[in-house]
């Protein structure tokens, strides 16, 4: 009689151990998941800034190589942006 009771003590601590390991391998999951969402963040923060940047730089350098006469008032707004970028610069 002694035999069966050991053995389901054995079979309860095996699920236990089993469930514990589940466990453990779900919060690994978890970290490595938060791990990589987070670099990944970092990387595209990173590469917006630059495009923003080289964006706005080609911008704003074809449009002061324009050569717009101040007639228009787009011409005097594109010439405003160059002096003051030219203002920037110094």
């Amino acid at each position: 009689m002694e035999e069966p009771k050991k053995t389901s003590l054995f079979n309860s601590d095996i699920d236990q151990l089993y469930r514990v390991l589940v466990q453990i391998r779900d919060i690994e999951k978890r970290m490595v998941s938060l791990r990589w969402n987070f670099w990944r963040g970092v990387v595209y923060g990173l590469g917006f800034f630059v495009g923003s940047v080289l964006l706005t730089a080609l911008l704003v350098y074809g449009l002061s190589n324009l050569n717009l006469n101040g007639d228009s008032s787009f011409g005097r707004f594109i010439q405003n942006i160059a002096e003051q970028v030219q203002q920037f610069r110094n």
